[in-house]
């Protein structure tokens, strides 16, 4: 019987693919065995470059890394996925790779280096003496800490930390602004998280930045909705603003106008920051303005700024607020 080498490669493919989706995209040249697929498989889809070594020993499909060249966090992902893969013990993404599969903000998509934690294994005696042991290799930081697997998971096929962890690691890394955020993030879908994460930097006395967390945790709020407003409530209280309250519901006679990032009563000011919205959309134009006319009506005033007035014009911000505040007084 005549077999149709081609059929037979896409078949393999398919199957690979298929095994390879649960463990983040890539796959060892170890597993093929297991998943009935012999090494001469794998060598005609090396040859057709249907199948692209990512580590040694680690692969993953084509079409996966030509999509991975055009998105970071796609790339870094993959990367991840094939890191864990080429480690001989048990790795999960930690600090600022295990936010950005988390959906963490970051000041930049994607870090330089890859993160991961392994935890301390009975064998591992000379790593006893510290618990803050880093592994080094290439574009891979490794780091080995006493870690309860109950406290990992696994995201799109990557063994991950705890959102808890993930945040103060992140945080740890960033300025103090920015590790608001990361910890806002969390407070935002957890509002009582503070002390779990409190509890989670108390587990880490050694590392690196966690002064920075431990500044970032008293300033952290659960009602910043975004990043920009945990940006923009950091960085206008330290250019003299008062702090104000998040995510204010604003009634008046016809009922609910909306719920607003930021309200500072005292002042009579509301603050929106807008961040990427784009108002082309002439129906909610049409809305935003109806909704701030009627915040208006009721003698309060309404500053908006977007990423660039932060970046560039926080003092220039501050001062509309301030300027409101005097009309509406």
């Amino acid at each position: 019987m005549t077999i149709n080498l081609s059929d037979s490669l896409h078949a393999a493919r398919e199957e690979l693919h298929t095994r390879a989706a649960p463990q983040g995209g890539a796959f060892r040249r170890s597993d093929l065995a297991a998943w009935g697929i012999d090494d001469a498989t794998l060598r005609a889809l090396i040859r057709r470059r249907l199948a692209i070594r990512l580590r040694h020993g680690i692969y993953t499909d084509v079409s996966l890394l030509d999509a991975a060249y055009a998105d970071e966090t796609r790339m870094h992902l993959l990367d991840l996925s094939a890191a864990v893969l080429s480690l001989d013990y048990p790795a999960y993404a930690f600090g600022q790779s295990a936010a950005v599969l988390l959906g963490l903000p970051l000041p930049h998509r994607v870090p330089e280096n890859l993160s991961l934690i392994r935890p301390l294994r009975s064998d591992l005696r000379a790593l006893r003496r510290t618990s803050t042991h880093r592994l080094t290799l290439p574009n891979l930081i490794v780091t080995t800490h006493s870690l309860d697997p109950a406290t990992t998971g696994t995201t799109d096929g990557i063994p991950v930390v705890g959102r808890h962890l993930a945040a103060i690691s992140t945080a740890a890394q960033l300025p103090l602004d920015w590790a608001v955020g990361v910890l806002d993030s969390v407070l935002w879908g957890e509002p009582d998280a503070a002390g779990s994460l409190l509890e989670t930097l108390d587990d880490w006395p050694l590392m690196r930045g966690s002064g920075v967390v431990r500044r970032a945790l008293d300033l952290a709020r659960p009602g910043a909705q975004t990043i920009l407003e945990s940006l923009s409530r950091v960085r206008l209280c330290r250019a003299g603003l008062p702090e104000p309250q998040l995510q204010v519901p604003m009634y008046d006679a016809q009922g609910l106008i909306g719920i607003v990032d930021m309200w500072w009563e005292r002042l009579g000011v509301v603050g929106e920051a807008d961040g990427a919205v784009k108002y082309d959309d002439r129906q909610v134009l049409y809305q935003e303005k109806v909704r701030e006319d009627r915040i208006r009506a009721k003698g309060l005033h309404c500053v908006r700024w977007g990423w660039e007035d932060m970046k560039l014009r926080i003092d220039w911000v501050a001062e509309q607020i301030w300027s409101a505040a005097r009309r509406s007084a």
